[in-house]
């Protein structure tokens, strides 16, 4: 019975030695593949890390580009803000100011009288000023004149009328 016990023994060691290979082997290739995965990761993780540098610098330079074309083109902006205030405010001015129509009428009035093509105001009346119904809106100031003039100049008048209020043309 000992040689049977000690076949026993050496069958259940050499099993006990596979099991325990088997399980070194397994616990490598598990080892093996962790890491793979895991540098794979790793890799991808610095290419990424450096693509996104790339992009934070090209974001950078463009930032500067911008802030130079901008700082460039402010003075021109602001230029032009205050330009386009300013004729809203001579087109369309908070009071009547019928002095400085009447200026304009009259300037109006000199360009185009000559002895052969007549241009005068007779009679130039302002009526009150209408106001719209929504509150900050301009309002109309009706006028009525008498004028002596000619067609050639009647139409020259109506085209001034016509263009009035226009922000290339500072008639009001």
């Amino acid at each position: 019975m000992e040689k049977i016990s000690y076949k026993l023994l050496e069958k259940r060691q050499a099993l006990q030695i596979k099991v325990y290979g088997v399980i070194c082997v397994l616990l490598f290739v598990i080892v093996v593949v962790y890491g793979v995965v895991q540098y794979l990761d790793y890799s991808k993780i610095k290419t990424a890390i450096a693509e996104n540098t790339e992009t934070l610098t090209l974001i950078k330079e463009q930032t500067a580009y911008e802030k130079e074309i901008y700082s460039q083109n402010k003075d021109d902006f602001d230029n032009l803000s205050e330009d386009i205030e300013n004729k809203l405010t001579e087109i369309f001015p908070t009071d009547d100011h019928y002095k400085e129509l009447t200026r304009q009428m009259d300037s109006f009035e000199e360009e185009l009288n000559t002895k052969a093509n007549p241009f005068k105001i007779i009679n130039l009346s302002y009526e009150s000023a209408d106001t719209m119904e929504i509150e900050g809106t301009y309002g109309v100031l009706p006028f009525s004149m008498v004028l002596e003039t000619t067609y050639a100049n009647f139409t020259k008048f109506f085209h001034m009328i016509e263009s009035s209020g226009s922000l290339d043309n500072p008639i009001r």
